[in-house]
């Protein structure tokens, strides 16, 4: 049986990757509608309206108890979401949120945003094919992903499509080719320098592209 905590923690990456995949999913259309994602998804609060929770911590600590590895977790209760764990508005409660782990699937996040925001200025296009081989994914990926085992040589996804991948089943080999497509219109700047960037803009700051594997904070 998963602990409370667990199950909220795949809650929290699971609404978080809803969120963007219903953004896709409903935006198909020829009208792509404008992400403005400092409005969108600005989680910056003020410390001093806040209070942290003793509860929470219990909570936490109860179910990390006799766990080995070290663990950073970051709990907050958004504005107007109620939540049956947290019954009074206003409540946090941080376990080592400014340290940083590897980021794992996360940084797909902040992939999903940085390409949408291209097709938001019209430099990357949702209907727009993008193709690599399954042999440079793999070498990419370091072998063949899950579910590609008898996929063709030549893998071709429109733009929407490979979001939706990455959205739906955390799909590897699209994020792959979505880091590419983005890699060709970076003008300059770094690939990873334009993901740190918008990991800013999602309230993401402790979030490091330039590091290898991509690092993360709980907060």
């Amino acid at each position: 049986m998963r602990s409370p905590t667990k199950i909220g923690i795949f809650t929290l990456f699971g609404l978080g990757l809803l969120v963007l995949a219903g953004q896709i999913l409903g935006n198909s259309a020829l009208q792509v509608p404008f992400f403005d994602l400092t409005r969108t998804f600005n989680f910056e609060f003020d410390k001093e309206s806040v209070k942290e929770s003793e509860g929470l911590k219990q909570i936490v600590e109860d179910n990390l108890e006799g766990k080995e590895g070290v663990y950073a977790v970051y709990i907050e209760q958004l504005p107007a979401s109620p939540s049956a764990v947290i019954e009074e508005e206003g409540e946090y409660y941080g376990r080592l949120q400014d340290e940083q782990f590897p980021s794992a699937s996360l940084y797909k996040l902040v992939l999903m945003a940085a390409v949408l925001k291209e097709v938001e200025k019209g430099t990357i296009g949702l209907k727009e094919n993008i193709s690599a081989t399954k042999t440079d994914l793999s070498r990419i990926y370091g072998g063949v992903d899950y579910g590609y085992e008898q996929a063709p040589e030549t893998i071709v996804y429109t733009t929407d499509e490979a979001l939706t991948r990455i959205g739906r089943v955390s799909d590897n080999f699209a994020s792959i080719m979505l880091n590419i497509r983005l890699s060709k219109i970076s003008k300059g700047e770094s690939q990873k320098g334009l993901l740190t960037q918008i990991a800013g803009e999602l309230g993401m700051k402790g979030t490091d592209f330039s590091s290898d594997p991509v690092q993360t904070t709980a907060s």
